[in-house]
């Protein structure tokens, strides 16, 4: 007779948290409505590639990873931080060689909507649209970075 109970003990607080489960799942459906239903009023307007939650955005976020890994891989292979013809050397590779870097770079590249080149004028590194760089690089060349 003990076992009984139990069992239906067990059923009756399986069905219970079900029940809960469902009544918690709706209210916090509304909650969440309504706190984004809600559009926050901005009186300083976040920084130029900088989201609404003080965050780097996303395509921020891909041109630093897309930095990194330019200026990575000049340095493990030339031992330098940014070798001269880089931006080219590492674009043919990317294109032309299925490589994790190539990928990467690619991935990097497309997401941020750019290339990091080196601009002697701007002293640095510089960030340029892909629509402005792919007429830059010539694709028939296989260029390689000054030693």
């Amino acid at each position: 007779m003990r076992e009984q109970k139990d069992k239906t003990w067990a059923v009756n607080t399986v069905q219970e948290k079900a029940t809960l489960t469902e009544k918690l799942t709706v209210l916090l459906g509304k909650l969440v409505g309504t706190l984004f239903s809600r559009k926050p009023k901005l009186t300083n307007p976040p920084p130029v590639g900088v989201s609404v939650l003080g965050r780097l955005s996303d395509r921020e976020i891909h041109k630093q990873i897309l930095l990194r890994i330019m200026r990575d891989l000049s340095e493990e292979y030339y031992a330098s931080g940014w070798i001269i013809g880089l931006e080219h050397y590492l674009w043919n590779l990317a294109l032309r060689q299925n490589t994790v870097e190539g990928q990467m770079l690619l991935y990097c590249a497309e997401t941020s909507g750019g290339w990091w080149i080196w601009d002697d004028k701007a002293g640095g590194h510089v960030f340029v649209p892909l629509a402005a760089w792919k007429p830059v690089y010539r694709e028939e060349e296989i260029i390689e970075p000054v030693r």
